[in-house]
């Protein structure tokens, strides 16, 4: 068979492997697209950032319009929960529409950015500051959840081999983009008092996200890159990148399919417990640390210390998936973050500021690990074709967890009851590593330890 692009013919195959799972080879990623597979990862990884970019700038805007201080307190635990179930509810439509073909990644970037292009309007635009957060938290949620669905599962399905590393490196782009607002803005917007200048940089980021999208490929079904032979299950590591650990899924599974199998609701659950956590810290952190006597600087250079962290080390994070194993790594990373919930009370009771900072920072990094990985753990056992179906699904437990949190906060957060709030967030992150302990893909042979006989033929017979 070949497949053309204008006059170029590349001749490709369809092999099939032991569990009847069909792979497409012969093609390069040069022969598909005239360029490297990189930049399928170094371009979602921009959109990320730009779109994380452009709605932290809106939200500058508007602390200078509405005022800084009621961001800062418990109100923003309603406007953060609305903002993430918005995010997983809209990844979940994403995903089913991208696996059908009725949103091809080149139109989902220009949408997602125009989705925050209006909650930016909302928050420049709407005097009153309850409407104006409300309509930014729900079409910011909905542009930031349409933006990574189809970033992460794109540099996914560019990667089967090396899928752990992909996905963490372009999910590291969104807390990137979170730093220029916060540093260079925040400061300027708070002696001005004016909003023109977020307001102008947050526009700038969807103009760079929507043009991004216009440079989007999409593999072929089934495609698997052309120097690596998917015959070969006892291939080296070197040979094989990141298979070792982590094999394949045993076929493609459809949408549906995928939904009637019990892994699929694990990793939903898995995520429900994780992202309850990260809305929990987002929201809970910064009044705790100025409850606790220590400096707002203090509180404000732990939470973008964790972004710069988040980028450089949610790459390393998905390499250690590809060679250790993913489950391996998501039990660790959601025992790190149980564990880091617990310390933050403990940092304010010994009134230790260093403490304080490793415990936000630890948070904020293993929480932001959970969702690469199990995108990347999707693929694992379901397959790349409809990766963005399974992975919306997997997604809209964000939906879910936003509320949830929201109500179970409030009460905490209201009376001032700290120490309950992080040990309920500490308690959900124990509680997702202990559901990654079960993850398994679906159709996989469980190899059994073969046990030598004790009393071998030969001693019975003497």
């Amino acid at each position: 068979m070949r497949t053309t692009d204008g006059q170029v013919a590349v001749r490709y195959r369809e092999v099939t492997d032991r569990h009847g799972r069909v792979y497409r080879i012969g093609e390069s990623d040069i022969d598909l697209m005239g360029r490297a597979r990189v930049w399928m990862a170094v371009l979602p990884w921009a959109g990320m950032a730009a779109v994380a970019l452009a709605g932290c700038a809106f939200a500058v805007a508007g602390e200078a319009l509405h005022g800084a201080r009621p961001w800062s307190d418990g109100r923003l635990l309603w406007p953060l929960g609305v903002w993430v179930s918005c995010q997983g509810a809209v990844a979940l439509s994403t995903g089913r529409l991208r696996a059908s073909g009725g949103l091809p990644a080149r139109v989902a970037l220009p949408l997602g950015a125009a989705a925050t292009m209006v909650a930016g309007l909302f928050l420049v635009c709407v005097p009153d500051a309850a409407p104006a957060r409300l309509g930014f938290a729900v079409f910011g949620g909905a542009g930031a959840g349409i933006v990574h669905a189809t970033c992460v599962t794109t540099a996914g399905r560019w990667y089967p081999d090396r899928r752990g590393a992909a996905t963490a490196l372009v999910s590291g782009g969104f807390p990137y983009g979170l730093v220029p607002p916060a540093f260079l803005l925040a400061p300027r917007v708070e002696v001005h008092g004016h909003a023109t200048v977020p307001a102008v940089l947050g526009a700038v980021g969807c103009l760079a996200t929507a043009s991004i999208g216009r440079l989007f490929e999409e593999p072929p079904r089934n495609w698997w890159p052309a120097r690596i032979d998917p015959l070969r299950p006892g291939g080296a590591a070197a040979v094989r990148p990141g298979t070792a650990r982590n094999p394949p899924a045993v076929r493609q599974f459809g949408p549906g399919e995928a939904a009637r199998t019990p892994v699929l609701w694990l990793l939903w659950c898995c995520l429900l417990c994780a992202g309850g956590v990260g809305v929990l810290g987002l929201a809970l952190e910064v009044p705790f640390g100025r409850s606790a006597g220590f400096g707002g600087g203090v509180v404000s250079a732990a939470l973008f210390a964790g972004a710069v962290v988040n980028g450089v080390g949610l790459g390393a994070v998905g390499l250690l998936s590809d060679r250790y194993g993913r489950r391996t790594t998501l039990v660790v990373v959601c025992v790190a973050l149980g564990t880091a919930q617990f310390g933050v009370p403990l940092s304010g009771r010994l009134g230790s500021q260093p403490f304080f900072l490793v415990c936000v920072l630890l948070s904020g990094f293993t929480g932001a690990a959970v969702l690469p990985l199990l995108a990347s753990m999707t693929a694992d056992c379901f397959g790349e074709n409809d990766l963005a179906a399974h992975h919306g699904l997997v997604h809209s437990a964000t939906a879910a967890a936003g509320p949830a949190v929201a109500v179970l906060g409030a009460g905490p957060l209201g009376a001032r009851d700290f120490h309950g709030a992080f040990v309920l967030a500490g308690s959900l992150g124990l509680a997702s590593s202990v559901l990654a302990l079960f993850l398994t893909a679906p159709g996989r042979p469980k190899v059994r330890r073969v046990v030598p006989n004790p009393q071998p033929l030969g001693e019975e017979m003497a």
